[in-house]
């Protein structure tokens, strides 16, 4: 198999669905939509997987090939026609892809893990790079706990410029913290993480709802004693809205949520 970057290129070139590039052009941010070449992602996934499995087991290859294909080359929003030297949205997602599916363990591959992450530049790119990867082993549940430990502290030290990185700890803690045992730690650095950007917020408010669902009594708990004190309002009314879109959650909690976020409403409108 041609692992080149170009070859790879070529072959996603080959996919385009005219119809799906339209849709992602819509949905992902204004510098991004020129960059979408309208591949759909289970073809990209799969192509990944033959990467990965290409590749093997060989962390010496896998950086050598991430490095070569240089998936980190920054977007350029005024692409307009297929162009070879350019860089597009699913060659970005490709990269992230062969990564978290390469049976490389995720500690030996944490560095490419970070370089990635920190190279972020959507939400798209964002949550599918989270979601892919599938820790099993408590050494891959560490390599992600270091990992957030470090941006956290980055972050705590006005050291990250970047949202996605935010986004990505978020996303990465609602897929792969939330259980019972880890409650406690992923909410912990959920609810320390205030950022004005949108898509730092939307991820706080899926995460939260999320929680909401899975543990309807403490989350109540949640919004009655802590959320006032702790999250901004606007993150609380986007936490209200997710819970209220939630099939998982039942008509009462969702009455509940609204009545808290207005009677927070109220008590803040009557101090101004």
């Amino acid at each position: 198999m041609d692992l080149s970057r170009l070859a790879i290129q070529e072959e996603l070139w080959t996919h385009q669905d005219v119809n799906y590039q339209e849709f992602n052009r819509q949905i992902l941010p204004e510098e991004v939509q020129p960059t979408v070449i309208g591949v759909r992602l289970p073809i990209i996934r799969k192509y990944a997987r033959e990467i990965a499995e290409e590749l093997g087991d060989n962390k010496t290859k896998l950086n050598d090939w991430f490095k070569n294909y240089n998936a980190l080359r920054k977007i350029d929003p005024n692409i307009k026609t297929p162009d070879k030297g350019k860089f597009f949205y699913e060659e970005r997602l490709m990269a992230g892809f062969v990564v978290a599916y390469s049976p490389v363990s995720i500690a030996d591959k944490s560095k490419l893990i970070k370089t990635f992450v920190e190279k972020i530049d959507n939400w798209a790119v964002c949550d599918s790079f989270s979601i892919t990867f599938k820790p099993n082993e408590e050494e891959d549940f560490n390599t992600f706990t270091h990992l957030i430990k470090n941006w956290m502290k980055a972050y705590d030290n006005d050291k990250i410029d970047n949202p996605y990185i935010l986004r990505f700890v978020i996303v990465a803690l609602l897929h792969h913290f939330f259980t019972e045992e880890n409650y406690p730690y992923a909410l912990d650095v959920i609810t320390k993480i205030n950022h004005e950007a949108e898509t730092v917020k939307m991820a706080k408010a899926w995460a939260l709802s999320q929680y909401v669902a899975q543990e309807p009594e403490n989350g109540l708990t949640f919004l009655q004693e802590e959320a006032p004190s702790i999250l901004d309002m606007d993150t609380h009314r986007l936490t209200v809205r997710k819970i209220c879109e939630s099939l998982r959650i039942d008509g009462d909690f969702k009455i509940q949520a609204k009545a808290l976020l207005l009677e927070r409403r109220n008590a803040e409108n009557a101090l101004q």
